[in-house]
């Protein structure tokens, strides 16, 4: 310094964990789970079970588009007579800053799916259900049964978001029901400080952005 030579630029690492380890950013933002629950049969009480299937740390608001997907992979034979009925909720918690929320009710999800079936029909049907769209509690509070659901929501906003399912088997017949169940997360604008360095590949494009190209 003082001795007339250009000063040269000191290119920090990143320092994120994927730079060791080969993961990328965005590995826990979607999920998937195959769950197996019981049916007890007429007059027990539900069989319930619980998986986190996504955790978004994105370090900086932004606005996020989802997708959620269940679909019956098999089970039991249904009885004659015997009725099947699944159900499968999404929980969110969204934090952004020092303030969280958790976007559920009391047996309402922020997303919300049901399969229901009848047999005899050897396993229940492998029906397939996703959505990119959900519709909110009303924007009215009344203790009247609510006809109509006013508030469709496209997309969220969080920097951190934690996705929970919650499976309840409630079928009147004996045996098992499987389900798999997942939840996608992604940015509306995703774009990161470090692509904008100058610095070698695997400091620029710690994810292996541009290795799809």
């Amino acid at each position: 310094m003082g001795d007339g030579r250009p000063i040269e630029p000191q290119f920090a690492s990143a320092g994120q964990p994927w730079l060791r380890n080969g993961t990328p950013p965005w590995h826990m933002w979607g999920g998937s789970q195959k769950i197996t629950t019981r049916t007890l049969g007429l007059g027990d009480a539900p069989v319930e079970a619980t998986q986190q299937l996504a955790k978004v740390s994105y370090k900086r608001p932004e606005t996020w588009n989802f997708l959620f997907v269940a679909q019956i992979v098999g089970g039991s034979a249904v009885p004659d007579p015997g009725n099947g009925d699944l159900r499968v909720r999404f929980d969110l918690i969204v934090g952004l800053g020092r303030t969280m929320s958790i976007l559920t009710a009391e047996a309402i999800g922020f997303e919300n799916y049901q399969f229901l079936w009848t047999g005899p029909r050897g396993g229940p049907p492998k029906h397939l259900i996703y959505t990119t769209q959900v519709y909110g509690n009303n924007r009215t509070m009344d203790t009247a049964p609510a006809l109509q659901r006013e508030n469709l929501i496209t997309n969220i906003v969080a920097q951190d978001i934690q996705a929970n399912v919650l499976v309840t088997n409630v079928s009147d017949y004996a045996g098992t029901v499987d389900v798999e169940v997942a939840a996608y997360f992604a940015p509306s604008t995703h774009v990161r400080p470090e692509w904008y360095c100058d610095a070698p590949p695997e400091v620029t494009f710690p994810g292996d952005e541009i290795g799809g190209r």
